[in-house]
């Protein structure tokens, strides 16, 4: 189980790495491999984060918003 964990971590830093290389140049690209990672790892604040970034970027703010907004609640509440 420990290792199907890190294994999941590894794939989705992978994608991570990736999206941040194609946010300047393809943000569809990038919004593409950040949704991959969130698959894996529905939870991870990088993945939602860049996400947020990569449809900000291509004018998807409504939805951009949305991913980050419970994240601002959530901060709030502590």
């Amino acid at each position: 189980r420990e290792t199907r964990s890190r294994a999941l971590m590894s794939a989705t830093a992978a994608l991570l790495k990736e999206a941040m290389s194609a946010m300047g140049s393809n943000p569809d690209r990038a919004a593409t491999l950040c949704r991959a990672a969130l698959q894996a790892e529905p939870r991870n604040i990088d993945a939602i984060l860049l996400l947020s970034e990569a449809l900000r970027r291509t004018g998807q703010l409504d939805e951009a918003h949305a991913l980050v907004a419970p994240l601002a609640a959530e901060n709030i509440a502590r």
